[in-house]
């Protein structure tokens, strides 16, 4: 093993794969990649399958390839990288890199090229629709932004539409999470993820193909707007019970799999304030909660009395 292989290999190319907001495609989180191909022309599968194959080669090679420099400026600064994460994702450790690279069951699929492999952490670029325009932020990533921007003259032209708005590209992306069964990890960032219509759309896909027993989701949110509605996807723990929470006096509107035998069950302190399910309105608790941090379980139950 030659030292460029254990200074430079990656695991991530592998297993992990990004959509940015514009629906390219980056072979890393951390890459700064060039945008060759986007979801529009090309399949997830295929990009990862056929297209991302030069990068393992450099990696198998010990090459760095194009992009892949800002991992090693970190770790040249004695930085936590990138590269460091994903590999410790396998069970590889920089110091001790050759025995723990052995014993990683990745190892027979680098040692034998095995490329044909399944995305299995993703990170989604929804888009830049967001109700904030932080000083740290771009346009790119905010449209209110993008918007103060181009109207003092900061930006000639607005950003390009987000992917995601368009609902094939959604099912196209959806497709390829009823392929890939193994999927470990999905983070969606936007623009705010909570108010992109899309983000919603792929969670209750997720339930649907029951990935959500297995993935753990991700996303980043600036917390300023709260929608039950992806509370109920994000939390739902099982196949009948769904963790959820809403604010106070707020009205929480459920679906329960079209079966209408709902139980909410308070959680000891104070459930929300107000549950309707189609045309009846329950109240959970004769007291308001002081506090906007309510929180409750919801049973789906299969068989009903």
């Amino acid at each position: 093993m030659s030292d460029n292989y254990k200074k430079n290999f990656c695991s991530s190319p592998w297993f992990h794969l990004k959509i940015n907001n514009f629906g390219s495609y980056d072979y890393c989180r951390w890459a700064q990649s060039p945008a060759t191909h986007n979801i529009q022309t090309t399949t997830p599968l295929t990009y990862f399958q056929e297209h991302m194959n030069s990068i393992r080669q450099d990696f198998l090679d010990g090459k760095v390839p194009t992009g892949c420099h800002p991992c090693m400026s970190m770790e040249k600064q004695c930085k936590v990288s990138g590269r460091q994460k994903q590999l410790l994702k396998i069970g590889v450790r920089i110091d001790s890199f050759e025995k723990t690279l052995a014993s990683s069951p990745w190892s027979p699929i680098f040692s034998n090229n095995n490329f044909k492999q399944l995305p299995q952490d993703w990170q989604l670029d929804l888009g830049n629709y967001c109700n904030s325009a932080c000083i740290f932020c771009s346009p790119e990533s905010s449209s209110r932004l993008a918007s103060e921007w181009k109207k003092i003259g900061f930006i000639d032209k607005l950003p390009p539409k987000n992917w995601s708005d368009n609902p094939a590209l959604i099912q196209k992306f959806v497709d390829t999470l009823k392929e890939s069964p193994h999927i470990q990890y999905l983070h969606f960032i936007g623009g705010e993820t909570v108010i992109i219509p899309g983000f919603k759309i792929i969670l209750k896909e997720l339930i649907n193909a029951s990935l959500n027993e297995t993935a753990t989701i991700g996303f980043t949110t600036n917390l300023s707007i709260w929608d039950e509605e992806v509370e109920i996807n994000i939390g739902k723990q099982s196949k009948n019970i769904a963790r959820i929470g809403a604010a106070r006096e707020q009205t929480l509107i459920l679906d329960s799999n079209k079966q209408g035998h709902v139980v909410m069950t308070p959680d000891g302190v104070t459930a929300i304030s107000k549950l309707k399910i189609g045309n009846m309105l329950f109240g959970s608790s004769p007291t308001p909660p002081s506090y906007d941090a309510a929180r409750g379980t919801v049973v789906f139950n299969e068989t009903p009395n």
